[in-house]
């Protein structure tokens, strides 16, 4: 239950964020910040609003997940061979189905250019003319994502099925709310759906280090694509 409640909430302040009435809030950043872009401001203040979350609920949701539990949870790992093999199997598994899925859906059926979608599909994009910035705003997302994800939401809801699916799916809708383009939003929900359902399973199986590790990749691969 209360996965689903944190999941709404923050999807709830992606949209208000990114929404484009947000004029004095787009004016705003226009005259206080010149360092990253409107949307990687976004981004910073969507990641700085979960450490929020997090903080709010170790500390006023004690009955159900305390600090003493939550700390030893951040530092599991469980080290062998099958996670190098688990990995090699996701990084095919996220090349080859996004680009199932670019070609099936967005090419055959839509009748779109998934090549030219994919590419305006921008998140965390790296900028050679910032490259401080732009690490610093991939390493808060990371950190973000990771403590609130991979070891908050997968905390509470690890025992129960429903709530890790809810989880994955909660993650790919909140990611997805930062678009407005309905093609981009389909594109954005159906990657990262895939990445949640990856990065879960590996913080389940092998520890929340494991999944912090598929992020890391995962995200350093995204930041670094070709994006317009």
């Amino acid at each position: 239950m209360i996965i689903g409640m944190l999941l709404i909430v923050l999807c709830l302040i992606t949209l208000w964020l990114t929404s484009p009435r947000r004029r004095r809030l787009v004016r705003w950043h226009f005259q206080r910040v010149s360092v990253l872009s409107y949307q990687d401001w976004l981004d910073a203040m969507l990641s700085v609003i979960q450490m929020s979350i997090v903080v709010l609920v170790l500390f006023g949701y004690s009955a159900r997940l305390n600090l003493g539990d939550f700390l030893p949870f951040l530092g599991r790992l469980t080290w062998s061979w099958q996670f190098l093999v688990y990995m090699v199997l996701y990084l095919l598994a996220l090349i080859e189905i996004t680009l199932v899925v670019l070609v099936l859906l967005f090419d055959l059926v839509l009748q779109k250019d998934s090549r030219l979608l994919f590419k305006k599909l921008t998140w965390l994009a790296f900028k050679p003319d910032k490259p401080i910035a732009s690490l610093f705003l991939l390493s808060l997302v990371l950190l973000a994502d990771s403590i609130f994800y991979l070891g908050l939401l997968v905390a509470l809801g690890k025992q129960s099925l429903v709530s890790v699916l809810g989880l994955v799916l909660g993650y790919a809708l909140a990611k997805a709310c930062r678009y407005s383009s309905g093609l981009h939003w389909v594109l954005a929900f159906c990657l990262f759906a895939l990445i949640g359902v990856w990065a879960v399973t590996a913080t389940l199986l092998y520890g929340w280090l494991a999944g912090v590790l598929v992020l890391i990749v995962t995200y350093t691969m995204i930041s670094f694509k070709e994006q317009q």
